[in-house]
């Protein structure tokens, strides 16, 4: 084969070479005719240079031959492109021969158990109690004790109001008050000795329960010019200012009950209705570490948000995934902290623009670490079979006419021949498939090196996993 390819190269260059004499030699006896004639008698090289003589003297002889050597120059140069752009690998280097032998598989055991679809959504961490504080009466801000951001308990003074306007008006009535109260007083001995008659007596009572009423009024506006907080918070928004007229029903504060959250999920409307009162949702704080929970105090609330802690929460101690299937982000050693709730409320209505409705969970906030509008991660679990036949969803195949397939494996040796079984699905989610016929509990199905298999076709064992 060497000796083949040597020869063939030594002919290649031997023929290059001739070309390129036999251009240079056709261009001298097209080019100069006459000259090689002369110089052929001059040196007595007639005998030996007649064919170079001959061709000098018929000029469609040198034309030919000028043809010929062009053509031959562009067959020489079409091949060498040739040779120069064609692939580096054969078809045998890029189509191996087919291995032969039985191929490898891997066998996981059909089992019964749950098969549950989680929901993930993004919401958003609210107060357990946002309170705006309007003005009860009109009056000019004298005296501001809070700014925004501060920390407030139940009953602080937030602002005073200038009273110099409602001070004489309670005066006023507070002694109008005292007068018909000294009346009603009269009034009751003079009808007791039958001086005055009942009718009277009732106009006295009147005006004097009248007056009394509106001395309370005028008092209770007054102290309204003391403007407190009725819960504990942070001061949110401070819409007044020192020195501002405001009126009756205008917002001044808002005060927001950080220490415990609600948190809000904006669920479509086709998990809605597997979501139910007191389901378990566990809720994640990508924004967060374990570090700042644990030095706020939530060390016994917060744990890791792995596979297996969610599979725990959501679904209960099986766990729903196997590890070579994760399906979850965040199975890492820095894993995002998260903690078990549960669904306190869902709104009965829907967004008719986005088609979503409310879920909300609540929970407590030591520290007030989470602050409010923080965004929240939650895992829901939506759609759940219990007690069905299931398998690993990537040993289920659909065929171009749409069927699904498994192969099953050999169920006591390592070798064995592979069965194609056609199979009815169910409920598909976290990387297990329901199946409601085709294949039973305790079999083998195939979930690696299926992809080529064939109905029949022999294989061998190299991995059978025993269970989830």
């Amino acid at each position: 084969m060497n000796l083949i390819n040597i020869n063939s190269a030594w002919v290649q260059n031997s023929v290059i070479v001739l070309i390129v004499y036999g251009i240079l030699i056709s261009f001298i006896i097209y080019r100069y005719p006459d000259h090689i004639k002369h110089y052929a008698r001059k040196w007595y090289l007639v005998w030996f240079l007649w064919p170079l003589i001959f061709f000098a003297e018929v000029r469609s002889l040198r034309r030919i031959l000028v043809n010929i050597v062009g053509v031959l120059l562009v067959v020489w140069f079409t091949q060498f492109l040739g040779d120069w752009i064609q692939p580096a690998l054969t078809p045998a280097d890029i189509f191996p021969p087919p291995f032969s032998g039985p191929k490898a598989v891997e066998l996981q055991m059909v089992d019964q158990g749950q098969v549950v679809s989680l929901a993930t959504y993004t919401g958003t961490a609210l107060p357990y109690e946002s309170v705006n504080i309007n003005a009860r009466v009109d009056g000019t801000i004298q005296k501001l004790n809070v700014y925004e951001g501060e920390y407030v308990k139940a009953g602080t003074v937030l602002a005073k109001l200038d009273t110099s306007h409602l001070k004489p008006l309670y005066d006023k009535a507070l002694a109008e008050s005292r007068f018909w109260q000294a009346e009603w007083g009269r009034a009751k001995e003079l009808y007791e000795d039958k001086v005055i008659s009942a009718l009277e007596r009732d106009r006295v009572r009147k005006s004097y329960e009248t007056s009394a009423a509106h001395a309370q009024q005028m008092w209770a506006q007054l102290n309204y010019a003391t403007v407190k907080t009725p819960v504990g918070g942070w001061i949110a928004k401070r819409k007044a200012f020192q020195g501002q007229y405001i009126r009756k029903g205008e917002m001044m504060f808002r005060v927001d009950r950080l220490d415990a959250l609600r948190i809000q999920f904006h669920v479509s409307e086709r998990d809605l209705p597997f979501i139910r009162n007191g389901d378990p949702v566990w809720l994640e704080f990508p924004q967060m570490s374990m570090l700042a929970f644990n030095r706020n105090g939530w060390r016994d609330k917060i744990m890791p948000s792995t596979e297996e802690q969610i599979a725990t929460s959501l679904v209960g101690k099986e766990p729903f995934v196997n590890v070579a299937d994760r399906v979850l982000p965040n199975t890492d050693k820095q894993a995002n902290p998260g903690l078990i709730a549960e669904v306190a409320v869902i709104f009965p209505s829907v967004d008719p623009k986005t088609h979503t409705g409310i879920v909300e969970a609540r929970i407590g906030n030591p520290g007030t670490l989470l602050k409010s509008d923080s965004y929240v991660v939650g895992h829901f679990r939506v759609e759940h079979v219990n007690d069905v036949v299931r398998v690993p969803s990537k040993a289920v195949l659909q065929m171009p006419d749409k069927r699904d397939v498994v192969f099953v494996g050999p169920a006591f040796s390592d070798e064995g021949n592979a069965e194609l079984r056609e199979v009815q699905i169910g409920l598909k989610a976290n990387g297990r498939t329901e199946i409601i016929s085709g294949v039973e509990a305790n079999e083998f199905v195939i979930v690696r090196g299926q992809r080529n298999l064939s109905d029949g076709e022999f294989v061998t064992v190299v991995k059978r996993n025993g269970g989830f």
